[in-house]
């Protein structure tokens, strides 16, 4: 048993380990290792198995992703889309699952609302991120009850007028969410796989158009470690 730790737990809410999935200049994705056996802990994440679901629904993805990208290379564009409709079942099933893990996107919206001073709109975009964090509070209840606060603080000052104060509370929210997580991008996966799936099962298939939402797919999931403690096992 040779152990994998990094500087210290982390709250898994959005839960991807990809441990050597990049995207490299010549588009080759390198794949995580099949003979790495791994448990991940958190501080904070009260459903260890709801984590290794996302973990592995999320490996599952990015291979589904992978295949695919490679099928259109050699002109297997039947094989191509396959694989993404397999992959924008696995992501639904994932927000289906958790669908507090589109959290982060939502605050980028309200942000954005509180950025252009559209302070009603950010109200009203306020609710259902709430409904997210009571998801949340199942499996991660330190990081929802901290970003409750935070937001509700961020809330309390736009009705003050003190819109500086709001947006630069709302960042934090997101900043917490971003260091401490590690990330499957649901909602934007989903256009993104819908869009490579349309192009691809049209009549006349926009094999280029496929070929670019695949990219933005790939790119999108981003693995970030830091802080989380692996404990691996080669075969």
């Amino acid at each position: 048993m040779k152990p994998i730790t990094a500087n210290k737990p982390v709250t898994i809410f959005v839960s991807l380990l990809l441990l050597t999935s990049t995207v490299s200049s010549s588009l080759a994705f390198a794949q995580p290792p099949d003979s790495l056996v791994e448990t991940v802990t958190s501080a904070g994440w009260d459903s260890p198995g709801m984590a290794q679901i996302a973990i592995h629904t999320g490996r599952e993805i990015t291979r589904h992703l992978e295949t695919a990208h490679a099928a259109l290379a050699q002109g297997e564009s039947g094989k191509a889309l396959g694989n993404v409709q397999a992959a924008n079942r696995l992501n639904d099933s994932v927000l289906q699952m958790m669908p507090y893990m589109k959290v982060k996107e939502d605050l980028f919206n309200a942000k954005g609302k509180l950025d252009s001073e559209q302070v009603d709109v950010f109200y009203d975009q306020l609710l259902p991120i709430y409904a997210e964090l009571d998801a949340m509070e199942i499996d991660a209840p330190q990081m929802a009850q901290q970003a409750r606060t935070k937001l509700k603080a961020a809330e309390a000052a736009s009705r003050k007028g003190d819109t500086k104060a709001a947006n630069s509370t709302v960042q934090e929210v997101i900043d917490m969410i971003a260091t401490t997580e590690i990330d499957l991008p649901v909602v934007y996966l989903h256009g993104q796989l819908a869009t490579a799936q349309q192009a691809l099962g049209s009549s006349s298939r926009d094999t280029a158009a496929a070929k670019a939402a695949l990219d933005n797919a790939l790119k999108s999931i981003t693995a970030v470690s830091s802080g989380v403690a692996v404990v691996g096992e080669t075969k």
